[in-house]
């Protein structure tokens, strides 16, 4: 059996969430907000009360992090360590942080190794 995956890109704000949602919907499919998964992580190095520009220390947050999401298009919930923070990710703080927490190397490989996980769960 064929998997299918749709991958959208672009700019922070240019609706890539809500266009996924609606094509994961109208088509039936699953949705994976990789950009939750980075805001999750980023919610949690700022619990932690870690700098964002350490990377050393958003590394071992990124490691040591329980990410959980609900793939289904309406129901996109997300959890760090057993916390709903499906809310919490959106806020201006997580945003204005979000950009140095992505750009550290075991941020990318920790999420990336469970987007792969997610998918072949599927």
């Amino acid at each position: 059996m064929t998997k299918n995956v749709l991958a959208i890109d672009g700019p922070a704000g240019s609706g890539k969430s809500s266009v996924s949602r609606q094509v994961a919907s109208t088509l039936g499919w699953i949705m994976l907000d990789t950009g939750a998964m980075y805001r999750a992580i980023t919610w949690a190095v700022l619990k932690a009360g870690v700098d964002p520009a350490d990377s050393e220390q958003v590394g071992v947050i990124a490691g040591e992090s329980i990410i959980e999401m609900d793939t289904r298009p309406d129901a996109l919930s997300v959890y760090v360590n057993g916390i709903d923070v499906s809310s919490d990710i959106r806020s201006a703080e997580v945003t204005s942080a979000v950009s140095a927490v992505s750009a550290v190397a075991k941020v990318r490989d920790r999420l990336v190794q469970l987007q792969r996980d997610t998918v072949r769960k599927m």
